[in-house]
Formats: C-alpha cells, sequence, structure tokens
C-alpha cells in the first residue's frame, strides 16, 4: 500500500468508511436492489463538521493490544486529544474470545460492532425442492431451471472431508456448486457456479463473493449432505439474496472483538456498539466489490461488515455532539455518548458437542464444538456483560443534552499513566512533551474520570474497591437535583455517596464516590452494576464490571 502513489482507493474499505461517517444523502442508493434507500451516514449534517480537523476516525483494529508507549494509535490519539482532536476506533474484528479489544487507549473512543434492524438472508434450494435459509449478500438474479450439479469435497489423506482451501482439481468442481467446512479465495477461480458453507459462527453476517453464495449452519450442512450422499444426481440453486426485517436488533455482532482491557484491566473496553453489519455505503468504483480480485462488477455502494463500520457511526456522532458543543474537550464528547447509549442486545454463547457425518463414501464420526447463539436483551438483569458492548447502543440525539459529563484532560490521562507504573520516558513517548510523575499520589488506573466503571480481581477472594468520579453540570444555569439509582448483580454491594446532587451553575462540579464490594467470583466471569445519576429529565448513566480472569 506504501508504494502506491495515488490516493485513488483501490480496496473500496476507505470510500466506505468515509461515506458511513460524513456522507451526504443519496436517494435510490443501493447494491444490486438490495438494500434499497436512502443512504447516508451517521453524521448527515453539513453543520456537525466544521472547519478544520475535529474528529479523527481511525477505522483499524487488530486482536492484539499493545503497550500505549509502543502504540502508534494511542500515541497520535493523545497528542490529538491533548489538541481538542477525539479520536475514534474500532475495536477489532477477532470475534467472541475474551480480552482481543486491540485498541485500549482511555483517551480513545472505541466502537463495538453491532446488528441494524435490515438483514439480508439467501437461501440455497435443492433438487427436491427443499429451501434451506442462510446468510450471504448474493447478486446474482435467480434464473429459472438454474440448477447445477452438488457436492462435497470428499478430503483425502492430507485433506480433511469440506476442505476447500486447497486449490482442488478444476475438472472435479468446475460448472458445480461446492458444499464447503473450509474454503478460500483460490476456489473462485476454478469455474465453481456456487458455494455453500457451512459455519456457525458468522450466521449474523452477511458476506459477498464474486458466485452466488450462502452461509448454512452445521445442521443445515448435514441435511444437505445427507440429500447429496443418498441422490443419484443432486442439483441445487441458490437464490438472490432478500431483505428482511431483524426484530432482535440491535445484537452485539458475532466477530466483534470482546474486552477487557488488556493493558489497563480496570478501564472498560470497548466503549460503545455501533451499527456494524450489512451496512450500505458508498464504494470505490475500481476496488473489487467482495474484495477478491478477479471479481469483476462495478458498484458505486457496497453492503459489507465490521467494526471498521461501527467505528465512523460514532465519528458520525461525535462530530454531531461537537457541532452542538464545539468548545466541549474529546472527553465530554466521549462521556456524553457513553453516558446516554441504549441497552441494546447481545449474544449468549453456549456450547455443545454436535455429532455430524460428513463422510460420504464411509461413514465417520465427527464430534465438532458447534455455538449456537440465541439473543437476549442487553439489560444488566439479563446477565450479558458489558466486555462486549461497552456503555450500550450508540444513541446520538441523546448525547446531545446528556446532562452531566465526566470530563478529563492530557493532565488526568498523564496521571493514570503514572498510576499505572509508566516510567517518565514512557510517558514522554505517548505525550511528546516534558510531562511526568513528579508529585503524582499513589492511586490506581481506576482513579480516572471515566464514564464507566471496571475492576479486575481475583478469582477466589472477597474484593472492596472505590471509584472516585467528577461530573460537570453541562444542562444549564438553572437549579438540577440529581439522585443516584443503583442496579448491581446479587453477587455485588454497590453504593454511591453522596447518593444526590445538587446544581445551580452550568459547569460546576460536584464529586462522588462508588463502592463495591463481593464475595469471592469464580474464574472467566463477570458481575455488573449500572449507576444512574437521574433528575427527573436527564438519565445518566454509567456500567461498572466486575471481573476474574
Amino acid at each position: 500500500m506504501l508504494s502506491e502513489p495515488s490516493p485513488r482507493d483501490f480496496q473500496g474499505h476507505g470510500t466506505h468508511t468515509a461515506s458511513t461517517a460524513a456522507g451526504r444523502t443519496v436517494s435510490h442508493a443501493n447494491l444490486y436492489g438490495l438494500a434499497k434507500g436512502m443512504a447516508r451516514g451517521a453524521a448527515a449534517f453539513d453543520d456537525a463538521i466544521s472547519d478544520g480537523v475535529d474528529i479523527i476516525s481511525l477505522s483499524v483494529g487488530g486482536d492484539i493490544a499493545a503497550d500505549y508507549f509502543q502504540d502508534s494509535i494511542a500515541i497520535g490519539a493523545f497528542h490529538a486529544m491533548a489538541n481538542g482532536i477525539l479520536t475514534s476506533t474500532a475495536a477489532g474484528n477477532a470475534g467472541l474470545y475474551r480480552g482481543k479489544v486491540s485498541n485500549v487507549a482511555p483517551w480513545t473512543l472505541v466502537a463495538a460492532a453491532s446488528s441494524i434492524d435490515r438483514h439480508i438472508i439467501d437461501k440455497v434450494v435443492t433438487g427436491n425442492h427443499v429451501s434451506t435459509l442462510g446468510a450471504s449478500v448474493n447478486t446474482f438474479a435467480t434464473k429459472n431451471r438454474d440448477d447445477h450439479p452438488l457436492i462435497y469435497m470428499q478430503g483425502n489423506a492430507t485433506i480433511l472431508p469440506g476442505d476447500c482451501t486447497a486449490l482442488p482439481d478444476i475438472n472435479i468442481v468446475k460448472g458445480k456448486i461446492v458444499l464447503c467446512k473450509h474454503f478460500s479465495d483460490e476456489i473462485f477461480i476454478t469455474g465453481i457456479k456456487g458455494l455453500i458453507y457451512i459455519d456457525d459462527s458468522s450466521l449474523d453476517v452477511s458476506d459477498l463473493y464474486p458466485v452466488p453464495f450462502i452461509t448454512v449452519s452445521s445442521l443445515d450442512g448435514l441435511n444437505l449432505l445427507s440429500y447429496i450422499n443418498n441422490t443419484k444426481n443432486p442439483v441445487a440453486n441458490i437464490h438472490k439474496s432478500e431483505e428482511v426485517f431483524d426484530s432482535e436488533a440491535p445484537l452485539v455482532a458475532s466477530f466483534s472483538s470482546r474486552g477487557p482491557n488488556t493493558i489497563t484491566p480496570d478501564i472498560l473496553k470497548p466503549d460503545i456498539s455501533a451499527p456494524g453489519i450489512d451496512i450500505l455505503a458508498a464504494w470505490s468504483r475500481v476496488a473489487p466489490v467482495s474484495g477478491i480480485i478477479n471479481d469483476t462488477r462495478v458498484v458505486k455502494y457496497n453492503i459489507i461488515s465490521g467494526t471498521s463500520l461501527a467505528c465512523p457511526h460514532v465519528t458520525g456522532a461525535a462530530a454531531y455532539v461537537k457541532s452542538f458543543h464545539p468548545n466541549w474537550s474529546p472527553a465530554a464528547i466521549m462521556s456524553a455518548l457513553m453516558t446516554t447509549g441504549l441497552m441494546t442486545k447481545h449474544y449468549i454463547i453456549y456450547l455443545c458437542s454436535s455429532t455430524l457425518f460428513f463422510e460420504a463414501s464411509e461413514i465417520s464420526q465427527f464430534n465438532l464444538s458447534s455455538m449456537l447463539y440465541t439473543a437476549k436483551p442487553m439489560y444488566p438483569s439479563s446477565r450479558q456483560d458489558e466486555l462486549s458492548y461497552g456503555a450500550g447502543q450508540l444513541n446520538p440525539v441523546k448525547a446531545v443534552h446528556p446532562g452531566l459529563v465526566y470530563d478529563a484532560g492530557a493532565s488526568d490521562y498523564v496521571q493514570m499513566l503514572c498510576n499505572s507504573a509508566y516510567n517518565e520516558t514512557m510517558i514522554k513517548i505517548v505525550t511528546g512533551d516534558a510531562s511526568s510523575c513528579s508529585g503524582s499520589s499513589n492511586g490506581t488506573a481506576r482513579d480516572l474520570n471515566y464514564p464507566s466503571m471496571a475492576l479486575h480481581v481475583q478469582s477466589g477472594k472477597a474484593f472492596a474497591a472505590k471509584f472516585l468520579r467528577t461530573v460537570t453540570n453541562v444542562g444549564g444555569a438553572r437549579r438540577y437535583r440529581y439522585k443516584a439509582e443503583v442496579w448491581a448483580d446479587h453477587k455485588l454491594n454497590v453504593t454511591v455517596n453522596p447518593s444526590k446532587l445538587k446544581f445551580s451553575e452550568l459547569k460546576e462540579k460536584r464529586q462522588f464516590t462508588v463502592s463495591v464490594s463481593g464475595g469471592p467470583l469464580p474464574g472467566n466471569s463477570t458481575a455488573l452494576a449500572t449507576v444512574i445519576w437521574s433528575d427527573g429529565k436527564h438519565q445518566v448513566r454509567s456500567v461498572m464490571v466486575v471481573y476474574t480472569d
């Protein structure tokens, strides 16, 4: 990429994310008739972006977090923050495993990905007229009687059954629809007519490929294999995708990287969730629509998924808030978005042993770990943890008037680094100035005035901790009386002192302490709480996660 001198987007990712963050309204945008309607970025407001750089959107994420003084994104974002610029970043697409969120600096706003109420599905119809539903963005029109031979990759001494990653004999697969458990992009240059992918872990995501494609569950894959094994000339037809209303949305994406924060365990990451599944936005006309080289389709708009799409939604929302409050600090904007986030929905992951028979010539038994997902509300009482979605679902309209904010500046973040045992050399690498720890107190990272609260505790041991917080009145100059409302897991004892706050002036500050204690927690577990400051009009919500390894 560095060797390419042209600024033109040959990959499409940049065009898509940029138009999501700050795109203008476009009528009748669609991808081959899918997701048809009005394409508009999360900040389709010209007055949300003022002259100059106000917000930085960085749709980049990995699966390993680096120490801040070794993290170029954290360093650059700190310099931006010190100049009044908020940086929003992607949580990453490392999936369901704990501790995979890679952007974790507390001066950045980190976005997890969630679904929207439009889901794109597909179906494959076999020769026995049985329809199997699945997920994909298949733009190829369904033709009458366009059935193709259906085969399953048998495997050999070195290749497992269903493995399509090794380039197969073209004569075996050409002109056929192939049923696969694993595949690589090379399969698409063999002349196949379609691909059915068996994968339980990504059924919430509709992907795009150069041929008709569909993702199905392992159970449906087993039924398709049974049809192949018991039919003399098995055939199938993968239909063009359709849109359906998803009443369960928003859900956290299966691919969205989860916390906790492995660099600063007592700072919760990711911060917030935003739309990141099946997102329609502008696309570079010189980029392959599926990202695969031999895909010759040219489009103005494309549908893709990832935390890279959640990030610009958050960026646009931040720009929208800043357009109303141009003098707010990056931390104040972060706070406004986080404390007004909507409690939404989340996946519960169940692991079970599925006995599948995937050998055609001779039946062999495979014990596979199958992931099943059920949607549950993201309310604290449903015992979901904010390690996946942070403060909840992005709600830009509410964020404009949050009532109270948790503010912080460069000196506060330096103090947090000092409390995290960073030496002066490390701190200077991050800040780029002469900041030091001289005169610093012996505090902890959780003393940072952050809108959420996280506490990493040792499994099997009782615990107690305090969070000191300061809120600033941004609701106006009249009198406000806030009362603390607390919900806590039965394993936690959470108190707020004082439990009432009074404000009479704009920008007036008040301090309070949240105390949490509890008995031993088992390993790899979470206990949740929520603290809400309410004045009858504003609901300033802070989530708390107590967790063990």
